[in-house]
């Protein structure tokens, strides 16, 4: 199974409050189907996740700062709790966030030149 990641208008992925909804959605899907495998892959041709949506988090108060970094904890320790192989396909930047979900995963393969 492959979890792509693909923010929507924007030209690299961030995790945004919607990266994060999008995700648990997904790994919700992963839990209960159970495939042999996952591969979390970025559909934007030059970048994995360039961490979080600091425009969003600068826009936040502490309580929902403090909510939005627990959910995306709970999803990233989620991921790392899962008994099948999990595979982080690293295209380009993984930067913060991007890199701590790369991390979470069993395997990361990355190209090996800079994208052009």
């Amino acid at each position: 199974m492959t979890v792509w990641f693909d923010a929507r208008g924007r030209s690299v992925n961030t995790l945004s409050v919607e990266m994060w909804s999008d995700l648990d959605r997904a790994m919700g899907e992963v839990e209960s189907v159970k495939p042999v495998g996952v591969i979390f892959a970025s559909a934007k041709p030059t970048s994995f996740i360039a961490g979080a949506d600091l425009f969003e988090m600068q826009a936040m108060d502490d309580s929902q700062l403090d909510l939005f970094l627990a959910k995306g904890q709970r999803i990233l320790d989620r991921i790392a709790a899962l008994a099948i192989p999990t595979v982080a396909a690293i295209n380009g930047d993984a930067l913060g966030g991007g890199l701590e979900l790369a991390l979470a995963c069993q395997w990361r393969i990355a190209i090996d030149e800079p994208p052009i």
